[in-house]
């Protein structure tokens, strides 16, 4: 009987036996480490308790989950020149956005996120992660 292989995909270190490194994702996200930088040195600053749990899973490689005490803020995904960063907010938080200064902004994007019971989920890639509006959905996040 054939072993079945499962194909990891082309994300941070794949084949290592241990999480990347700050160095490795710099190089393997290329420019799209730029604005996730932003973000990250402002969550750090802003919450310094912010750990980061660094998870393996078979079909997406390494994946990093950011956490304030155990309560998991996003789920960011390195892959080659780009990223997955996905989170999810409650409604308080949503309610929040939806009364501050990027509402206007921040309304597109509920007409297309997922909803789940546990929230509203929000998915950016490279090329639609908008640094202020991930900071912004980070604040209403911590603030519910």
């Amino acid at each position: 009987m054939k072993t079945k292989t499962i194909p990891v995909s082309p994300t941070a270190a794949p084949g290592k036996q241990l999480p990347p490194g700050d160095q490795d994702l710099k190089k393997l996200m290329g420019r799209a480490f730029t604005p996730l930088v932003k973000v990250t040195g402002w969550l750090r600053s802003a919450q310094p308790a912010i750990t980061i749990e660094d998870r393996f899973h078979a079909e997406t490689g390494w994946h990093q989950i950011y956490l304030l005490k155990k309560r998991r803020l996003f789920y960011l995904t390195p892959k080659e020149d780009d990223f997955r960063f996905a989170m999810v907010l409650g409604d308080k938080a949503i309610a929040q956005l939806r009364q501050g200064p990027l509402a206007a902004r921040i309304d597109p994007l509920l007409k297309n996120a997922k909803r789940y019971p546990e929230g509203t989920a929000f998915i950016f890639d490279r090329k639609s992660f908008d640094p202020q509006i991930a900071i912004a959905l980070l604040e209403a996040k911590i603030a519910h």
